[in-house]
């Protein structure tokens, strides 16, 4: 508990979220053609549940360790609502952006599913963080 305390004081979670942020984007436009080849449609899809679920955890602890007593609902519409927006975005670069992906709605429903579930383990799990 001390050690998870003391990373939650620093800047951890917001270094930790810039650069797992700035990974996605550079994965997500990353031309299609040079990754493994296997059944695409399962392993995309809980690829994209699996790094929001992990984009939205470091957001909302990044968040919440920093606006402590603040509105929690708030911070969950907040932080929940930027990182659907970030999806959408990522799938309109892949469309526009390159010459090897599309955009795909369900990719876009695989996010809200991680982020969905971001949201409720957080909630399950904030009680460690002191929040």
């Amino acid at each position: 508990m001390v050690l998870i305390r003391k990373v939650s004081e620093g800047n951890c979670f917001l270094l930790a979220g810039i650069f797992y942020t700035l990974f996605i984007t550079v994965f997500s436009l990353f031309p299609s053609q040079d990754l493994p080849k296997i059944d695409w449609f399962t392993a995309d899809k809980i690829g994209h549940i699996g790094m929001h679920f992990i984009l939205c955890m470091i957001w909302l602890l990044f968040y919440f360790t920093k606006n402590i007593g603040r509105d929690f609902f708030k911070g969950i519409g907040l932080v929940f609502g930027l990182c659907l927006f970030y999806g959408i975005v990522i799938e309109i670069f892949q469309e526009v952006f390159t010459a090897s992906r599309t955009a795909d709605v369900f990719d876009v429903a695989a996010n809200v599913i991680g982020s969905t579930l971001g949201v409720l383990v957080f909630w399950k799990v904030k009680p460690f963080f002191k929040i």
